[in-house]
């Protein structure tokens, strides 16, 4: 369902309030710095 909706998964991440991370496939970003991102 998302495939359709939204195109092929490109990866997995996690939005939260602590510190850039990688664990195994899982991207976990700030979500300040990710908002700051999205304004540019």
């Amino acid at each position: 369902m998302t495939r359709q909706r939204y195109g092929d998964i490109t990866g997995r991440y996690v939005i939260y309030r602590g510190e850039d991370a990688k664990v195994e496939d899982v991207q976990y970003l700030n979500v300040e710095e990710y908002l700051k991102l999205l304004d540019k």
